[in-house]
């Protein structure tokens, strides 16, 4: 059989890891033990599909992350708390400063002639009612989202699932694609294919009760009807519906 990517056989199948860097997919392993959960072990298509459940896991879990300059001008990465409520209030009444800032700004004279010199076509008027209107959006907002702590709450509200819940919904999918149903919360086999995927996006298991964390939010993809577990269910369907059309 052939190595090339598209391949039935997982065996000779080179994975995209190894496509593009030359080397063995470190993840591999998670890969296998994931695809044995499913029992699709032998399906190069679900391969794929796994890889590409795994990226769009890796995304969602870096999505706070920002890049910071240290002494000696390297960059590393910190994880930023964004979607939390105080965050997102705190950073929407620095929307509305700038805004008004900006407008102030370019009402000062000196600033309009040379604007008007040396960027003739400038549009005045669609500029300050858009500044406009993003203060105030800004501040309606930020009058519409309460006040306190609640980590995820206002990603939930946004729509935007937690990278876990991505992964359980993706294994639900997945589960009911080669089982023809749905997994319990339960089932143990979708448990092992959560924390699998999970290691093989990249993410870390320090739980002590294996498979008790993954029940949660197994659960929760199930029957949440909040903007977060819709949107985790449509991202898992459209992932299946590639391994399933092939």
């Amino acid at each position: 059989m052939s190595g090339e990517v598209g391949s039935n056989d997982t065996n000779n199948c080179r994975t995209l890891h190894e496509v593009l860097h030359g080397k063995p997919d470190p993840m591999a392993p998670h890969f296998e033990k994931a695809l044995a959960s499913l029992r699709v072990v032998n399906s190069a298509i679900w391969r794929q599909t796994l890889e590409a459940m795994a990226g769009t896991i890796r995304h969602a879990s870096q999505r706070g992350r920002m890049p910071r300059q240290k002494e000696g001008g390297d960059t590393e990465f910190f994880f930023q708390r964004g979607y939390t409520r105080v965050y997102t209030k705190k950073e929407l009444k620095e929307a509305v400063r700038a805004a008004k800032y900006l407008i102030d700004l370019t009402d000062r004279d000196e600033i309009r002639d040379a604007i008007s010199m040396f960027a003739p076509r400038t549009d005045y008027g669609s500029l300050f009612e858009q500044l406009r209107n993003l203060a105030s959006g800004a501040k309606g907002a930020s009058a519409k989202i309460k006040s306190g702590g609640g980590r995820n709450l206002l990603r939930d509200d946004l729509g935007i699932p937690s990278p876990k819940l991505l992964c359980a919904a993706c294994v639900r999918e997945a589960m009911r694609a080669s089982d023809g149903r749905y997994p319990s919360a339960t089932n143990r086999r979708a448990l092992e294919a959560c924390r699998t995927l999970w290691l093989a996006a990249g993410g870390s298991d320090r739980s002590k009760e294996p498979g008790g964390l993954w029940q949660r939010h197994l659960g929760a993809a199930k029957g949440g009807t909040r903007p977060a577990a819709r949107s985790a269910r449509s991202a898992a369907r459209w992932h299946v519906a590639f391994a399933v059309q092939k």
